[in-house]
């Protein structure tokens, strides 16, 4: 009888990690939207900086390279 206690807990415990497996995880949690909030802005800023030192260093080759 204690054979079929290990083996009625054995097929217990694979089909419980079965079941985790094949539970649905779709969206992202609030910790993934900030790192990806974080990251679109870390991305406007480096864009905005290129864009100001590029229009700054055009603005002075035309005012005569001051």
């Amino acid at each position: 009888m204690n054979e079929f206690n290990h083996l009625h807990m054995a097929i217990a415990y694979v089909r419980s990690r079965w079941e985790m497996a094949q539970r649905d995880e779709r969206g992202a949690s609030a910790p993934e939207y900030l790192v990806l909030l974080l990251g679109i802005l870390a991305i406007a800023a480096l864009a905005i900086i290129a864009v100001k030192t590029f229009v700054t260093n055009k603005g002075n080759e035309l005012n005569g390279g001051q």
